[in-house]
């Protein structure tokens, strides 16, 4: 697993940015219909970071996430695919356990923080438990602030080994769909 450091997540930002306006430059013409607002805004606030960094240190979980909100504050593609979200750190924090799941089942309970999602109803949570650490969570029961994985369902596990290799997936997706108009599924 890498460390997400700055100047990837500045590179990241930057190479998300510059296929996005491409992108959205020739959208009409290829699909028929304007696009929506799709957007990556500039780095979070001082105080939503510190929120944010509280909760992460609460589940001893790494600084990724922090270090991506201090060069992107949120990601909203709605018109890659089904949608591609990485929500604000408010969000985050203020969403967890109440709309979101903080926990996964098990025994014990996986501690998770949810920070994106697609427009299919997955969520993505960063896990500070061993073996991958961003978890693909499919609409299933949330109980008490606890997601309970659907039997049988095979979208719920591992998204990707880091939120590095995350991003990355997420970029490959949109420089696929800009190329060709097929969806990689994260």
């Amino acid at each position: 697993m890498t460390a997400l450091d700055t100047a990837f997540a500045a590179r990241w930002s930057a190479a998300m940015t510059d296929t996005l306006t491409g992108l959205l430059d020739v959208f009409e013409d290829r699909f028929g219909y304007p696009p929506g607002d799709n957007l990556l805004t500039p780095a979070a606030t001082g105080t939503d970071l510190t929120m944010l960094a509280d909760v992460l240190t609460d589940l001893n979980l790494d600084d990724d996430l922090l270090t991506l909100y201090q060069v992107t504050d949120e990601v909203s593609l709605p018109d890659i695919g089904n949608g591609y979200f990485i929500h604000p750190p408010d969000h985050v924090v203020t969403t967890r356990r109440v709309r979101e799941p903080g926990a996964i089942a098990g025994d014990p309970p996986t501690e998770v923080v949810v920070f994106g999602s697609d427009g299919g109803g997955t969520s993505y949570a960063l896990t500070g438990a061993a073996g991958p650490r961003v978890v693909r969570l499919p609409s299933s029961a949330i109980v008490g602030g606890t997601y309970t994985p659907p039997q049988g369902w095979s979208r719920y596990g591992p998204a990707a080994e880091d939120l590095r290799e995350f991003l990355t997936r997420m970029h490959d997706g949109l420089v696929r769909f800009a190329s060709c108009g097929e969806v990689i599924d994260l």
